[in-house]
């Protein structure tokens, strides 16, 4: 769900020029390629700067925030405190379209009406609005009946609300009450109390919105459906392989809620930590919690064992067991693919990860596979979520061919050694280190100047000792030269 949807065109705008400054190698553009490249004439996009800037002191953000404007750039100053993500977060809070989804959850919208006339705006457009947010949660099947309640599949209503008001309250629970939030912080320090969890503050503040949104929920009437039972087979056998941390996790929410929460609720809880490894899932061998995850795991491991060889059977063991995770995330409990992938720049994967890269790519290529196990909408997720899989448990050195580096500096072979520990940082290279070339060297780093200009070895002149920039032309260089090795 794209969160830019409740806010104004005039709001989207502004995000977007931050945007593009804040990915820029310098935080920099030109203004007549900006104006370009957002459609606007010099007088809206002089209108947009000035806001921007009033915008940024009016929600207090210019501490992280400046914008330099002269005759023809723009740079972004950034605190390296805050992202755009605050900026969006103030322009959501703050705009019509989210109060009056606030209004719609609360039940104080009666009348498209009656509000507009309570909020001086015309009918226009807040049913504008009104449509506009049942547009977004249509896809979830989430409707907005006569009286202007959100009704459906209750529980994608769930994981969408914590979505957004997550967002938009991320330290904040002015949505619900203080007696409910001292229970909900109670709760999760009698969770920490059991070595097994891992409750980053993420993790608690979506443990928080959605338990209470699910207790606010069952209060006004609309309770989550019972599991279907391929999914509660599921839930019994992850209860059955971890039933230390699963009992303490119940008898926490028992004790703190009680009645307030349905099975399914717990069992909710239960996912939503599971999915976003709240709790330590690590065993040494593996966990069969489903015969349709266990299938897509398979097959999964076989094809890459098909393309890079087989590996160790304790990275595996634990390869398998991520993978149930992930399936079971993207099958029963999607929560996380409702976050927009559309802004997480692969760049870097594809340039330092390029075997992991290139085989998810084309396992996920397979449409007709997606399309027949209903993950076709989870594609993008599901790369992110495999690739970094294979990048933590399958060392680099077990699927790509080594670079042969020598390295031979005028300052002896102690500063030769001192340049050698320092590549080790290049943790996304498998390279073979010596100080003397040969026919198999892919790259000589020197600052002799000719002595080898006859070699056929690639080689980058440094100033010793190196400068930022020399360490980056070296990624880049062993990026190509990596590359040219595929073909």
């Amino acid at each position: 769900m794209k969160l830019e949807s409740f806010i104004s065109k005039d709001d989207k705008r502004k995000i977007d020029i931050i945007r593009l400054l804040e990915e820029a190698t310098d935080f920099s553009y030109l203004k007549v390629n900006l104006q370009e490249q957002m459609g606007l004439s010099d007088f809206l996009f002089d209108k947009t700067m000035s806001e921007l800037i009033h915008d940024f002191e009016s929600y207090q953000i210019d501490q992280f925030f400046q914008l330099e404007i002269d005759k023809f750039e723009v740079h972004l100053t950034e605190a390296y405190q805050a992202t755009s993500d605050l900026l969006l977060e103030n322009y959501l809070r703050n705009s019509q379209g989210f109060e009056i989804l606030l209004a719609i959850f609360e039940g104080k919208l009666k009348s498209v009406n009656d509000y507009a006339l309570d909020h001086y705006s015309s009918y226009t457009n807040i049913y504008k609005q009104v449509q506009q947010i049942k547009k977004e949660f249509k896809p979830y099947g989430i409707e907005l009946d006569k009286q202007y309640r959100l009704v459906g599949n209750e529980c994608n209503l769930r994981m969408v609300l914590t979505r957004i008001f997550k967002f938009a309250y991320p330290n904040q629970l002015t949505l619900y009450s203080e007696e409910l939030i001292q229970r909900l912080d109670d709760s999760l320090i009698e969770l920490s109390k059991h070595e097994g969890f891992n409750l980053a503050e993420n993790v608690k503040s979506l443990y928080r919105h959605y338990l209470a949104l699910a207790i606010m929920r069952n209060k006004n009437g609309f309770e989550r459906a019972a599991y279907e039972n391929n999914q509660q087979r599921i839930i019994d056998n992850l209860t059955a392989a971890y039933p230390n941390k699963i009992g303490h996790l119940n008898a926490v929410l028992e004790r703190a809620f009680g009645t307030e929460l349905m099975e399914a609720d717990r069992q909710d809880i239960l996912s939503l930590l599971y999915v976003n490894q709240g709790f330590d899932s690590v065993v040494d061998q593996k966990v069969f919690i489903g015969k349709r995850i266990t299938r897509l795991n398979e097959r999964l491991i076989q094809s890459f064992i098909d393309a890079w060889g087989s590996h160790s059977s304790d990275k595996l063991v634990q390869v398998f067991n991520d993978f149930n995770r992930i399936h079971y995330e993207a099958i029963y409990f999607p929560l996380n693919t409702l976050y927009s992938f559309e802004r997480f720049d692969m760049t870097f994967f594809k340039d330092s990860y390029f075997e992991y890269f290139t085989f998810c790519q084309k396992y996920l290529s397979d449409q007709s596979f997606l399309k027949s196990e209903d993950l076709l909408d989870a594609r993008i997720y599901l790369f992110s979520k495999y690739l970094l899989t294979f990048i933590m448990y399958i060392p680099m050195e077990e699927i790509s061919e080594p670079l042969s580096v020598c390295i031979d500096f005028s300052f002896g072979q102690q500063y030769n050694q001192f340049i050698a520990r320092n590549l080790s940082f290049f943790i996304n290279f498998v390279i073979n280190i010596t100080n003397v070339a040969d026919d198999q060297t892919d790259l000589v780093i020197t600052d002799l100047n000719k002595l080898y200009d006859k070699r056929h070895s690639e080689k980058i002149l440094w100033l010793a000792p190196p400068r930022a920039t020399d360490w980056a032309n070296l990624a880049k260089r062993l990026i190509e030269i990596r590359a040219g090795k595929r073909k």
